[in-house]
């Protein structure tokens, strides 16, 4: 018998799959992978960063909130001083209205005149003073005549003046000038003279202080002084502001007899 051959399939045949060869897989080592943080539980660089962002709220918040209190304080502080601007206004309104209101008072009450015509030994000189203010003649003085006016009652005790007074004093006329002459000369500019005619009969005007030694009196007035005969002739007001009106169209209108 021949000896026995093995046989090998046919190269290329269709039908025998060769099987492939297996190659041996080459990597790289790979560092070991840390395990996961526990969950719920922050990392250290979570923790630096909520620190971060802690202390960044806290400065804007400290920020905040003295920028608030400088802002309220100067809102305070503001608000006291239009607050004090405010009452003083008011106040100083209140005394302008109020004056105001005085002068159209006294504006209604002297529409109309009547007339003083004095006694013949004091010469029946004529003085024309509003109807509805009240006049009073004080008897207790010395000197001929002392006629007091004032708005609505007159109190011839009075110590902060009058409206209007006419005044016929038994002195001479030249020493009566002198005596407001020399309260013109340490007035020191307080009050001033002019000539002034009235009546027919030339004399002399003193605006201002009247009387420097009366405190209670502290508001310029007016006085003039007349000759008239051996005596002299005072027409005053106390309070220019209230009563100059008045005042000057009482020297218009009074009628003394040389």
């Amino acid at each position: 018998m021949p000896p026995f051959e093995p046989q090998m399939p046919p190269q290329g045949d269709p039908q025998v799959q060769q099987s492939p060869v297996q190659q041996p897989s080459v990597f790289s080592p790979q560092e070991p992978i840390a395990p996961p943080p526990p969950t719920g539980t922050p990392s250290i660089h979570q923790v630096k960063q909520t620190k971060l962002m802690l202390v960044g709220v806290g400065s804007i918040a400290v920020i905040l909130l003295i920028t608030t209190l400088v802002f309220a304080s100067k809102a305070l502080t503001t608000a006291a001083a239009l607050q004090a601007k405010y009452e003083a206004g008011n106040t100083a309104g209140k005394a302008s209205q109020k004056k105001t209101d005085a002068i159209a008072y006294n504006k209604e009450l002297t529409a109309d005149f009547r007339t003083y015509e004095a006694p013949t030994t004091s010469g029946s000189f004529r003085v024309n003073y509003p109807k509805n203010w009240s006049l009073s003649i004080d008897s207790t003085t010395s000197d001929p005549t002392l006629g007091l006016v004032n708005p609505e009652y007159v109190n011839q005790k009075s110590t902060i003046g009058y409206a209007l007074s006419f005044n016929l004093k038994d002195t001479a006329y030249a020493a009566t000038k002198k005596l407001y002459d020399d309260r013109v000369k340490f007035s020191k500019g307080k009050l001033k003279v002019e000539a002034i005619t009235v009546s027919g009969i030339k004399g002399f005007k003193y605006t201002g202080i009247l009387d420097p030694n009366n405190q209670k009196v502290s508001k310029p007035g007016t006085v003039v002084v007349l000759p008239l005969r051996d005596k002299t002739m005072l027409l005053q007001t106390d309070n220019n502001e209230l009563y100059a009106t008045v005042y000057n169209r009482m020297l218009d209108e009074i009628v003394l007899i040389p």
